[in-house]
């Protein structure tokens, strides 16, 4: 729950309660609105959460908006199931959108500490650099003016179920939280108790290891952006189109430490519009590679989107062929 001229509030799955919804509304300087996303995959239980955080708003006298995943087409049968991504993609457009329309310039989500753990955890296990490794942000800007805010990162969930507890207070918890199909459940309900038994510190230490994570990444981030205002040559791209050619300075990659050079190339390629969701770590490793080495010798593979590189002189070209070039 939030401030409009501050903040939109999103109830996240978990455990949401109303306890601190009446001091957060008394020191409220502008309008407050609540925003629910109804994920359509728990049956009558996710349609009951979202009629108690209705009733909940009713009460208080707070504007209540709901989307959701599920759509008229699938109606009177269930909704098909979807993976974690699609419904986190969906419901963070679903906040965007509500915030843009009410003119709120911040998002407060109630993730907390217990939550940190688990992301740095399970990111950690699947080989993530320093930016995985950072975990959730405290603070995320979306577009100039929005800001995504989580004021709870630093509390544990204990201390948070405690709070409410101790005032008495209602609140909902998502079912399939318990169960381990879902790997992050997993996580959650074995991997981490189990660490905690033998580190009773362990998730502060994730979270301490998140903010280190996030400041080294950050000068990485800082000096890599310095560099590529001196690296780039020539981006050549056709209106609104993803750039086809990107001409880079060889001498000052190559002067560059690889870590920074990498992360120069990974800004370049986001600034060209080209897709980063196939690329693996082993992809930009070879990149940088390639580009610090700059010797003809250092092969390197056609990258996804069909994207190659040559060496010309004292130059690099990373060349995407155009869409109607490219047999799939």
């Amino acid at each position: 729950m939030a401030l409009l001229q501050a903040l939109l509030a999103a109830r996240e799955a978990g455990s949401s309660g109303d306890a601190t919804a009446p001091g957060r509304i008394a020191a409220a300087k502008g309008e407050i609105h609540v925003a629910h996303f109804d994920h359509c995959q728990r049956g009558e239980e996710s349609t009951a959460d979202a009629a108690w955080v209705r009733a909940l708003c009713a009460r208080l006298g707070v504007k209540y908006h709901q989307g959701q995943w599920c759509s008229a087409e699938h109606a009177p049968s269930p909704p098909p199931r979807a993976s974690e991504a699609v419904l986190r993609g969906s419901r963070r457009r679903f906040l965007v959108e509500t915030a843009n329309q009410i003119g709120a310039r911040c998002i407060v989500l109630a993730h907390h500490a217990d939550d940190q753990a688990e992301t740095v955890l399970f990111r950690a296990l699947r080989g993530a650099g320093l930016h995985g490794l950072s975990g959730i942000r405290p603070f995320v800007s979306v577009h100039r003016g929005l800001t995504i805010v989580r004021p709870l990162l630093a509390i544990p969930r204990a201390d948070l179920l405690a709070y409410l507890a101790n005032l008495g207070s209602e609140y909902r918890i998502d079912s399939t939280n318990a169960t381990t199909e879902a790997t992050r459940n997993w996580i959650r309900q074995v991997l981490l108790p189990a660490a905690e038994e033998r580190f009773p510190a362990a998730a502060e230490a994730l979270g301490r290891l998140a903010e280190q994570a996030a400041e080294h990444h950050a000068l990485i981030v800082e000096q890599a952006a310095q560099l590529c205002d001196v690296a780039l040559l020539t981006q050549a791209k056709s209106t609104e189109a993803p750039a086809t050619l990107l001409v880079l300075r060889a001498g000052v990659l190559r002067a560059a430490p690889e870590p920074i050079a990498r992360e120069a190339l990974r800004i370049l390629w986001r600034r060209a519009g080209w897709p980063e969701q196939a690329m693996t770590a082993t992809h930009w490793r070879a990149l940088g590679e390639w580009a610090t080495q700059a010797k003809r010798e250092v092969f390197l593979p056609v990258l996804p989107s069909g994207i190659v590189g040559e060496i010309a002189g004292e130059h690099l070209r990373l060349i995407r062929a155009e869409e109607t070039d490219r047999c799939d």
